[in-house]
């Protein structure tokens, strides 16, 4: 994922949230200086990273995408709850399906 990529901004925050992701279940945990990585449900905002800086967009481009899918699914699949009991909903059926 990493290979040939200059070190920068961008790649160095991904590879240390990806990281922190796959070790600690958390892309915050060890991310150092990096801009802390939102749920995705707290304020519905996609991280966008570049050469020297990360921002947030918002992502209200999936909106029509996010109802029809809500609108299909049982209730029961997208209130599934994690290990410490937070609702993961529907921002891990929009990272699945996105």
């Amino acid at each position: 994922m990493f290979y040939g990529v200059l070190p920068n901004y961008g790649s160095k925050s991904l590879h240390s949230y990806c990281l922190s992701f796959v070790y600690e279940q958390d892309p915050n945990a060890k991310a150092g200086d990096y801009m802390h990585w939102p749920q995705w449900g707290n304020n519905q905002s996609l991280m966008n990273s570049s050469i020297d800086r990360g921002a947030l967009m918002p992502d209200d481009f999936h909106q029509d995408s996010y109802e029809q899918i809500m609108a299909i699914l049982p209730r029961s699949i997208w209130e599934y709850k994690g290990a410490q009991g937070n609702i993961l909903g529907a921002s891990r059926i929009m990272f699945i399906l996105s």
